[in-house]
């Protein structure tokens, strides 16, 4: 079985799981959660904090995970909002090619 996947512009969110550590809360209600900023127009992806708590390794290799504690939208004043259940999401940025950084380094 596929695994649902959701995209807003730089963002893709790929649903991994039903279950939530109950351990996991939320912020005080008030305020957005911003998934990512928009490098030109300032804009964000985002959602209520009080609904969702964003796992951010400190090791940029290691995977991002977004907890949706319950149903909510991610919007974007650019995008059209998207509607989230709660679970476990993966969060994978887009990022630009930089031939440079991407290719290895010759010995």
């Amino acid at each position: 079985m596929t695994q649902p996947m959701f995209r807003q512009g730089d963002i893709l969110l790929v649903f991994e799981s039903a279950q939530l550590n109950p351990l996991v809360k939320p912020a005080p209600a008030g305020g957005r959660l911003v998934l990512a900023h928009g490098e030109k127009t300032g804009h964000t992806h985002s959602l209520p904090a009080s609904d969702a708590v964003m796992d951010v390794p400190a090791d940029p290799a290691k995977k991002e995970w977004l907890y949706v504690l319950r149903r909510t939208e991610l919007t974007h004043q650019e995008h059209d909002a998207i509607t989230l259940e709660r679970g476990i999401y993966q969060v994978i940025r887009q990022r630009q090619y930089d031939p440079g950084r991407d290719l290895p380094a010759s010995d």
